[in-house]
């Protein structure tokens, strides 16, 4: 039985800082982004939350216009049963 070794699938970018090959992964000389509106600097975790919050409201609204539309159904339906 033949074990293979599978190559490694973390790409060199993220083991070694673009400005100084030598410097440790995770770690950059750039200064820190500018303070957004209210002091406060936006991270890549506001950016999940803001997704989550924007899914989460997606949802109630195909929610609704799923009754909006059964409401409507059943409406047309009562309609056709009276005429006929």
């Amino acid at each position: 039985m033949v074990n293979r070794v599978r190559p490694s699938t973390i790409p060199a970018a993220l083991t070694q800082s673009a400005s100084a090959p030598d410097a440790p992964a995770g770690r950059s000389d750039a200064p820190p982004p500018p303070a957004g509106p209210g002091g406060r600097v936006s991270s890549f975790d506001d950016d999940y939350v803001t997704a989550m919050v924007d899914m989460i409201k997606a949802e109630h609204q195909a929610s609704a216009a799923v009754s909006v539309i059964r409401t409507a159904d059943e409406m047309i339906g009562k309609l056709l049963d009276a005429k006929a």
